[in-house]
């Protein structure tokens, strides 16, 4: 079975190049645009991976991971959950599995989807 890989980032190009990617090593791949639509694909999905940017317009990374971290509690889910930024500072005392500086490498994706 693949791994459900859900991709967050305001960036059509970030978003495609990660899709291209996970696709190639065989993943099934999803999109979301910001926090809302990923939460509402979050629990229509249970992706074994969420792969969020900090920064998503007025939306941010580390909120959608503290939503879907109180979404996994009552509901008895567990994704892997990865941030994708420059700044680490923020995301300390967010439940966050790995963090990811933009653009990621073919070998942090190895990574990521290895971690499952």
């Amino acid at each position: 079975m693949s791994k459900k890989i859900l991709i967050v980032d305001d960036e059509p190009n970030m978003r495609y190049a990660l899709v291209r990617s996970f696709e190639l090593m065989g993943c099934e791949t999803y999109q979301a645009i910001n926090a809302r639509t990923a939460l509402d694909a979050y629990r229509r999905l249970h992706p074994d991976i969420v792969l969020t940017d900090f920064q998503l317009g007025r939306d941010n990374g580390v909120l959608l991971a503290r939503e879907i971290g109180t979404y996994e509690k009552s509901a008895g889910l567990k994704s892997r959950i990865f941030l994708m930024s420059g700044d680490d500072v923020r995301w300390k005392n967010v439940r966050i599995d790995g963090f990811y500086c933009k653009p990621i490498s073919q070998e942090g994706i190895r990574e990521m989807s290895g971690n499952l």
